[in-house]
């Protein structure tokens, strides 16, 4: 990344976020590194914003990917500690189950993700918690006003139940 804008302030947030993501496990579940086993996790920012854009954040199976978003509307992924929560989650997940990134079980690990994600930010935050995952990072001109919405999936366009299917 580079040093001298917003860029190298998306890595330094993006570090600073999983040293409390560390602090968290370690204290609240006694859980060491992503694995329990007390490794770091190497983690990719990318500083440059691309057309298309890159997904906006991802757990790779060996690392976390954090994109560069799409200012106006979509800023980093590392500025924003749930998003960063949520892929630390993914790696947590894979080290704990190993579920399968697709099917069903990828919709629990993405379920799971969330509800991890919003709850360690409920433990770490100084503001207000709350039940959504990437509202400060997500800035449309209308729409939907966050990444996901545990409170109701449907402000987000995601399906609620395994029998609904989500809007198009």
């Amino acid at each position: 990344d580079r040093v001298d804008g917003w860029e190298s302030a998306h890595a330094v947030s993006a570090y600073a976020h999983l040293a409390l993501l560390w602090d968290y496990f370690a204290v609240t579940h006694k859980f060491f590194g992503w694995d329990g086993a007390g490794h770091g996790i190497v983690v990719a920012t990318h500083s440059e914003v691309r057309s298309p854009p890159l997904p906006v954040a991802l757990f790779d199976g060996q690392r976390i990917v954090l994109g560069a978003g799409a200012p106006p509307s979509l800023l980093p992924a590392g500025g924003a500690f749930d998003v960063v929560a949520h892929e630390y989650a993914h790696a947590f997940i894979r080290a704990t189950a190993d579920l399968a990134g697709e099917g069903e079980s990828g919709a629990i690990d993405e379920g799971l993700a969330n509800i991890i994600a919003c709850l360690a930010e409920h433990a770490v935050a100084k503001t207000s918690p709350n039940w959504t995952v990437g509202e400060s990072i997500y800035r449309p001109g209308q729409g939907t006003a966050a990444l996901a919405d545990l409170e109701d999936p449907l402000r987000t366009e995601q399906a609620r139940f395994a029998t609904d299917r989500a809007p198009t």
